[in-house]
């Protein structure tokens, strides 16, 4: 490249793009005032007044995110992934769980990410998800509807999600949902099958081979979250 457009404009727009992409990789989306994404730089020793503020904070992402708040520690709220150390970081999850502890919720860590600043520094940044089931609800249920051409894999799918158990490649999964003898002559459901997926309050996959009246009333039980199929 001519030296005196070097001089005027610099030598490529290579290390701008650059820039940007080291940029990309350490933020997020700048965080929106609604919605149940919270972002907390650090939760260190709050006074009894801050953890008031921090408890009231939290009621309301949850109820925003209708029973579910996603808080990300170790981010700025322009997004930015600053980082915590360990101790910073175990302090900042104290905190946390005694909010949670305070409104009755349970908290799970979905996400750990390790942010090494240009020093050579390395710290981390968690993604929490805090979950509470609402009081005048048994549980959180969300049905999904399952729909696809024949022998697409339908039956094959739900099975191995709902049994935990995996496909022989000959179609041993789907055995699992099937009700009538010309089912498994045929290998196709004919009926409309309601499988379930259950969760606990820390996110946990609770799989149970039996019928689904009993898981059903398993999980009002315990007041778990479910997916029906």
């Amino acid at each position: 490249m001519n030296a005196g457009l070097v001089d005027l404009f610099g030598d490529s727009d290579s290390s701008s793009d650059e820039e940007e992409q080291i940029s990309s990789q350490f933020c997020l989306p700048p965080e929106i005032e609604k919605g149940n994404i919270e972002y907390k730089l650090k939760l260190i020793d709050p006074t009894p007044i801050r953890l008031e503020h921090l408890v009231t904070q939290l009621k309301w992402r949850l109820q925003e995110g209708l029973g579910e708040a996603v808080y990300e520690i170790g981010v700025s709220d322009n997004g930015f992934l600053f980082g915590l150390t360990e101790e910073e970081l175990q302090k900042s999850m104290e905190t946390l769980k005694l909010m949670s502890e305070r409104l009755g919720a349970s908290l799970s860590i979905l996400r750990e990410r390790t942010i090494t600043d240009p020093s050579g520094i390395s710290k981390k940044s968690l993604e929490i998800l805090i979950r509470k089931v609402s009081e005048d609800s048994e549980f959180t249920r969300i049905r999904i509807a399952v729909l696809g051409n024949i022998e697409s894999g339908k039956s094959s799918l739900i099975s191995v999600l709902t049994h935990d158990e995996l496909d022989n490649g000959q179609g041993k999964a789907r055995l699992n949902l099937l009700r009538h003898i010309h089912e498994i002559q045929t290998g196709h459901t004919s009926s409309i099958c309601n499988e379930i997926m259950g969760f606990n309050n820390s996110a946990q996959v609770k799989i149970r081979k039996f019928n689904a009246l009993h898981d059903y009333f398993e999980y009002k039980k315990e007041k778990n979250f479910f997916q029906a199929f």
